[in-house]
């Protein structure tokens, strides 16, 4: 009789062991992998990949429908690509992006670059080729200022001064060959087109600069684009309301009409 206890007694003891490492066992989760899944929803709601930038979405590269932290939906649609955490190079656009045309540089905060240059040509008033100092060779759109068109681009036609203006910018790289082109971190440092977008100021007379002298001239005008004016905002402005009262370039051959249109 005793022994028929014992037996029931360690019988009893053995169901209950197994029935707490089956709640053990449905209480954890296996570590899974993202091939597991067809879609980034899936593995967001299973969670129970791993996240490798710890940013709380699981398997970022599977295609969508997408889910972010707490069920929140990310891109959708079939055929789409969740985004990537992989950086965007720079000067370059995210996919289904482009980068527009602006007065500037960076916007990241990073420190304005600094690189000295040959002027090796002159496309138009606003616009350059500059050789850098390892040899290459970049197209540089000067910062904050516009000048009119010489050739017909906008409008149809060529603008008053545009061709006044492209003359003056290349007897400042006559002038001033050797210049520092710098770039303004409150600006994007590369436009749509992949110009370099700088101040071009001059490496042999120092405070002196292709764009101060063109508005001071008064063969442009300051160039702000979304109202986030360059650096030099102060300065620009300053010399483009001195060549205005004194009745200069476009303000005195196309009455400070900068689009006018020449005739046909």
């Amino acid at each position: 009789m005793r022994l028929a206890v014992v037996a029931a007694l360690v019988l009893l003891a053995g169901i209950t062991l197994g029935s707490c490492g089956d709640d053990l066992g449905q209480g954890s989760v296996a570590q899974g992998s993202c091939t597991d899944f067809s879609n980034q929803a899936e593995a967001q709601r299973a969670a129970n990949t791993l996240d490798g930038d710890d940013d709380g979405r699981y398997c970022e590269r599977l295609p969508c429908p997408c889910a972010g932290p707490g069920g929140s939906s990310g891109d959708s649609g079939s055929g789409s690509t969740n985004r990537s955490s992989t950086p965007t190079p720079a000067g370059q656009a995210p996919p289904g992006e482009r980068l527009r045309e602006s007065p500037g540089s960076n916007r990241s905060g990073a420190p304005a670059s600094v690189s000295p240059a040959t002027i090796t040509h002159v496309v138009d008033g606003d616009t350059v080729d500059a050789r850098l100092e390892d040899g290459s060779e970049r197209r540089v759109r000067l910062l904050g200022v516009d000048t009119p068109e010489k050739t017909a681009l906008r409008s149809g036609r060529a603008e008053c001064g545009g061709q006044d203006a492209t003359q003056f910018t290349e007897s400042l790289a006559r002038r001033w060959p050797a210049v520092v082109l710098r770039t303004d971190p409150s600006q994007d440092a590369v436009d749509r087109y992949g110009r370099l977008l700088a101040y071009i100021d001059s490496a042999t007379e120092p405070g002196r600069s292709y764009q101060q002298e063109l508005l001071t001239q008064g063969w442009a005008k300051v160039y702000v684009f979304e109202r986030r004016p360059v650096g030099r905002i102060a300065a620009f402005r300053g010399a483009a309301a001195m060549a205005q009262r004194e009745g200069r370039g476009v303000w005195r051959r196309c009455g400070g009409d900068f689009r006018r249109p020449l005739p046909g």
